[in-house]
């Protein structure tokens, strides 16, 4: 991710202040570390705070806030302590628009109040994490720094004393370990997740022939380079708009292929004429975001015949106007291993399905 930072430190001080450039709509995260009772600084979000750690007479404890950048300027945080001791204070701005805040990552902190050489805890899965790191003091001098793999360590300078340290974690993985250069006295580990934009409503349409992927636009399709099939070709080289009827009948076995992100969920577009019969179309039902089914809407003419295949089983083929009418509850329950149901639809001569609509409950 694309990050600027800003680490300070005082050794003994009550008040301690950190500046960042930042430009409008930037999100910012502040990591503290301070030893007496705090006060955050006004505009600032408290994400978490960690319990105090009493350890070696040093009373610790730390917390991430955050807030969005509402002009191009300098983001400025101060943070004040009710006695003079250390306090650690990093920024981190994060660029682009793919941040929309950060939210604790429940049962991720750890307290640890005993001498060791390494601390693991187990990573939660959320995609983009912050993780925060501090230790009250290092068992051997000059020790100075944490480690975590292959992440990037956002502290002060190594020579500094570094025992405060952010990791931004983008990889999967199923545990973390925190080392810090040798061993610390005690730490102080939590970590928030990083969160993404709601998305509003898009969707896009691609149509395959055999191997080759095309993009509909009108009465012409333009084939594609070879590429994988995801998401993000969907958005870069798909179409808006479903496929014109008459391009399709061009291609050899023609598949429509759609894709959607976020609003409500999609109706089948496409009036399909059944000749030369017989005419098929698959798909697959994805049903994982849903809480239940609500109903089936079949809008067709002429003999239009449907298998369904409910958790490996396949049902049919029955009319669709028998597969419509079907009780959404039964039909619930037997995807119940995996939500998902491959379709399959078969339109006899003169045939014309014009939409199948599954509605969902959330």
């Amino acid at each position: 991710m694309n990050v600027t930072s800003q680490c300070v430190q005082t050794q003994s001080g009550t008040s301690l202040t950190a500046e960042l450039a930042v430009q409008a709509g930037q999100w910012v995260l502040a990591t503290v570390t301070t030893r007496s009772a705090t006060a955050y600084p006004d505009g600032w979000t408290l994400v978490h705070e960690s319990a105090a750690l009493n350890s070696s007479n040093t009373n610790q404890r730390m917390a991430m806030l955050c807030r969005k950048a509402d002009a191009d300027g300098t983001a400025r945080c101060t943070v004040t302590q009710s006695s003079a001791a250390r306090i650690y204070l990093n920024l981190i701005a994060f660029a682009g628009d793919d941040v929309a805040g950060f939210a604790y990552c429940e049962g991720s902190e750890l307290l640890q109040n005993s001498q060791a050489s390494s601390f693991t805890r187990p990573r939660p899965a959320a995609a983009r994490l912050v993780w925060g790191c501090s230790a009250p003091t290092w068992l051997t001098s000059p020790r100075k720094t944490w480690a975590c793999g292959d992440l990037t360590a956002i502290s002060l300078p190594y020579a500094d004393q570094a025992r405060q340290a952010n990791f931004i974690d983008t990889s999967e993985a199923d545990t973390r370990t925190f080392v810090p250069d040798t061993d610390a006295t005690a730490a102080i580990i939590f970590c928030v997740e990083i969160l993404e934009p709601t998305v509003a409503y898009r969707e896009r349409w691609l149509v395959r022939s055999g191997r080759t992927l095309y993009k509909p636009g009108g009465a012409a399709l333009t084939p594609l380079a070879d590429a994988a099939l995801t998401g993000a070709l969907f958005l870069e080289q798909g179409s808006k708009q479903p496929p014109d009827p008459a391009a399709l009948a061009a291609l050899p076995s023609p598949e429509v292929l759609y894709w959607k992100e976020g609003g409500a969920p999609p109706t089948l577009r496409l009036t399909v004429h059944g000749l030369p019969a017989p005419q098929t179309l698959t798909a697959e039902v994805d049903m994982r975001d849903a809480a239940g089914l609500a109903g089936v809407l079949a809008e067709f003419a002429g003999d239009v015949q449907i298998t369904y295949t409910a958790d490996g089983t396949p049902h049919g083929p029955m009319p669709l106007a028998e597969f419509a009418a079907l009780d959404p509850a039964a039909l619930w329950e037997s995807i119940a291993a995996t939500r998902k149901m491959p379709i399959r639809l078969q339109l006899a001569g003169g045939a014309v399905l014009k939409k199948l609509k599954f509605t969902y409950e959330s």
